[in-house]
């Protein structure tokens, strides 16, 4: 079976989970499976618009919405298409830096 291999215009990530050994990359229309681990793919992705913000995601700067904090210390990352994801306590300062 023949594999397609896509350009993603980097602008239309959002975020990227890990998936086992495989990252998958999450644009404003699709989602799309990566043979690179999450470690691989932070290392190729420009750090001033990308920012690991826990072991199993990174996200596209410019997509934060906000960062909701809860009572125990932890926060939630929102974009600005809605969905969530959790920002780890380990990568929190670094995001901080980032956004402010």
């Amino acid at each position: 079976m023949a594999q397609k291999m896509f350009v993603i215009p980097i602008d239309d990530i959002l975020f990227i989970e890990a998936k086992d050994d495989y990252a998958a990359i999450n644009t404003t229309t699709k989602k799309h499976l990566h043979s690179e681990t999450l470690a691989q793919l932070e290392k190729s992705l420009p750090s001033s618009l990308f920012a690991r913000i826990h072991k199993s995601s990174i996200v596209n700067i410019k997509c934060i919405k906000e960062l909701q904090s809860h009572y125990n210390g932890d926060y939630t990352v929102v974009l600005k298409t809605g969905h969530t994801l959790k920002l780890s306590r380990n990568y929190r300062e670094k995001l901080m830096t980032l956004i402010n």
